[in-house]
């Protein structure tokens, strides 16, 4: 599956903050790229825990996630 997601960028007092406002989660890091990364992890765990709900597509759908069904892999893809 191919989840693709917004996220802001917003410097900090100790680095950058990546932040995706439709499922709340930030990301962390020295750099911007670092920061991106730490998120899509974030995204990824909740991905995975959802999905093992049974429930991933359902959420997506009603936060109108944009994904395609692509395998068992969850990717995710940032657009800054």
């Amino acid at each position: 599956m191919k989840i693709s997601l917004g996220a802001t960028l917003r410097e900090g007092r100790s680095g950058i903050e990546a932040r995706n406002q439709i499922i709340r989660l930030t990301g962390h890091g020295l750099s911007q790229d670092d920061a991106i990364e730490s998120l899509k992890r974030g995204i990824s765990a909740w991905c995975y825990g959802l999905r093992e709900a049974g429930i991933l597509e359902n959420v997506l759908n009603r936060k109108g996630i944009e994904f395609i069904k692509d395998g068992e892999s969850i990717l995710v893809d940032i657009k800054v």
